[in-house]
């Protein structure tokens, strides 16, 4: 099995909460189902990621890896998350070779979440109207809601970007968006001779 699939095939079998993928699936599912931000909140923080979810929203209508993948780019805080993911591994790779694996790494996760955006029947998605303090930035809480009556509550890590923010992480329950990312890089590494650039080249493909 080409190892590009060994790794999309090793996040699948991740359970639903525990996925790094199922925070950008389950937003991008919500297609046009969205609650609105209240009028009064005026919360920059919590208007950015209402703005982000949007164009998640916008993107996954199209069912266009490459579309949602520009809407990651854009807005993920991509250094960060990928050198929480490779963790001891990160100083493995060069300057020069990080864009590549931080492309890749985009580009995976808009098509895997892209594929799986279909399975997970959303109703809609509220946010809090303010943004709470946190260690490495501001967390938005959101909570969503699935049309079985189920509901997960998400909060996004929002780290100031100029004067605007970018999305730096993700949690559901205890479960963070760049521990699942160190758990699948790590695990995908070690089993491919311990090298990162095994993973970039999977990404990659």
């Amino acid at each position: 099995m080409p190892a590009s699939r060994t790794l999309a095939y090793a996040a699948v079998r991740l359970a639903l909460l525990r996925s790094v993928v199922a925070v950008l699936a389950l937003v991008a599912a919500v297609a046009g189902a969205l609650a609105p931000v209240h009028a009064q909140a005026v919360d920059p923080a919590v208007r950015y990621m209402d703005m982000v979810a949007q164009e998640l929203i916008a993107a996954s209508r199209t069912r266009s890896a490459a579309t949602l993948q520009s809407v990651i780019v854009r807005h993920a805080d991509l250094a960060y998350m990928g050198g929480q993911g490779l963790g001891d591994f990160s100083n493995q790779l060069s300057s020069t070779e990080k864009p590549a694996f931080l492309s890749g790494m985009a580009r995976w996760m808009a098509r895997f979440a892209t594929s799986e955006a279909d399975k997970y029947p959303i109703s809609h998605v509220t946010f809090q109207p303010s943004a709470r303090a946190a260690r490495l930035g501001l967390m938005v809480d959101s909570t969503i809601h699935m049309r079985d009556g189920a509901s997960y509550d998400v909060a996004w890590l929002l780290a100031r970007n100029g004067t605007s923010y970018k999305v730096r992480d993700a949690q559901i329950l205890t479960f963070w968006m760049t521990g699942q990312l160190n758990r699948l890089f790590s695990s995908y590494i070690s089993e491919n001779g311990g090298q990162a650039r095994a993973l970039v080249i999977a990404l990659n493909r």
